[in-house]
């Protein structure tokens, strides 16, 4: 429309994993059964040339895991700016989720020690359905410049937060003493 380009987006992604059909009878494997990764979502993405030389480009995502069983959002809002025709200034201020992973939310896991007499013996690895995703938001202030044809200047400056990191932990451990 104009000066304005909208693209809308919506996807479906399935994944399973069973590990029973690699194990013998009686054994045992990582995830012991049939395990589902489903994620659903939806973006909108928008670009906008002001006053003939302002590119403003936003862009908002929300997706939809089946574990952890909320939504979860991020975005970007950047803009261009160019000074001349051999200088650039741009800026970004977004946020990005880490996505699902099977691992985390549906391991189950037991590493059995106890033929090494070692402690622990046992140790459980469960996976957590319902857990935090990683999140980073970045703010970032960017300068383009070519002096010359075959010399551009580049320059970066930016601070990003990171939360919520993951990490596969035992669920539970068990000790025997002789």
């Amino acid at each position: 429309i104009k000066r304005l380009n909208i693209k809308p987006e919506i996807s479906y992604q399935s994944v399973y994993y069973d590990d029973t059909p690699n194990l013998n009878e009686g054994e045992l494997g990582y995830f012991n059964g049939k395990k589902e990764l489903n994620t659903l979502a939806g973006n909108l993405r928008a670009e906008f040339l002001a006053f003939g030389k302002l590119r403003l480009i936003s862009a908002i995502r929300a997706e939809k895991y089946n574990y952890p069983d909320q939504w979860q959002p991020s975005w970007q809002f950047a803009g261009t700016l160019p000074l001349s025709e051999n200088t650039l200034l741009r800026a970004v201020y977004s946020r990005a989720n880490r996505s699902s992973f099977i691992i985390n939310s549906q391991s189950d896991y037991l590493w059995d020690r106890s033929s090494r007499h070692m402690f622990p013996q046992e140790v459980h690895f469960g996976g957590n359905k319902d857990y935090d995703l990683m999140t980073t938001d970045m703010v970032e202030i960017g300068f383009r410049a070519r002096p010359a044809q075959n010399v551009l200047i580049d320059t970066e400056f930016f601070v990003s937060e990171n939360r919520d990191f993951g990490a596969l932990l035992p669920f539970y451990s068990t000790v025997a003493f002789p």
